[in-house]
């Protein structure tokens, strides 16, 4: 299928964390990953500009998220220092719009990662939800899971930070495509 690149916004970030689970306030990012993508870049050359960071941690990591991220404690020993970690994403992010495709869980967990370390996140963040996105372009999917979607257009989620950061992305454009695709942009980049 031809892309049509119109509506696809310029200029912006797709972030995605893996964490030890799903309480923001007491468990923690093990894995960042971000694609920051500019049309223009990838339109010559099909590239876009990554950052990718596993977390130290001081605990050992719930022997299910191992199963689900394939990430170990091992992996982890060798980790970045989550102050340095979550600062080189904000300085990666920049002034850009922020994606996720569950924006509410991962910025939820940005936000209290900044707050332990003492990071400072800007306020002024222009954060759009990739599912919300996906539920208003594709009303009649059976489910919006990333990983439905995924496996719709050959992909997989692999639930690591960047080769999930890939898959949104992939997932994002082809839902510019659809009709009305001038109302999603409207709605989610203005």
């Amino acid at each position: 299928m031809s892309v049509d690149w119109t509506y696809v916004k310029d200029d912006f970030v797709i972030i995605d964390f893996e964490t030890t689970g799903l309480r923001p306030h007491t468990d923690r990012v093990i894995e960042i990953g971000a694609i920051r993508f500019n049309k223009k870049k990838f339109l010559e050359t099909s590239a876009v500009d990554s950052f990718s960071a596993l977390i130290k941690q001081d605990k050992p990591l719930p022997k299910k998220i191992t199963e689900i991220t394939g990430i170990t404690d091992k992996d982890l020993a060798s980790g970045g220092d989550a102050k340095q970690s979550i600062e080189s994403l904000l300085d990666f992010i920049g002034d850009r719009t922020v994606l996720a495709y569950n924006a509410e869980f991962d910025m939820a967990f940005l936000e209290a990662e900044c707050k332990r370390c003492g990071a400072n996140l800007k306020n002024t963040l222009h954060v759009v939800c990739v599912l919300e996105l996906v539920r208003d372009a594709l009303p009649n999917m059976r489910n919006h899971k990333l990983s439905t979607l995924a496996q719709s257009l050959g992909l997989t989620v692999t639930h690591r930070a960047l080769s999930d950061c890939s898959v949104t992305l992939q997932v994002l454009v082809q839902c510019m495509q659809v009709s009305d695709r001038k109302r999603l942009y409207r709605k989610y980049f203005n």
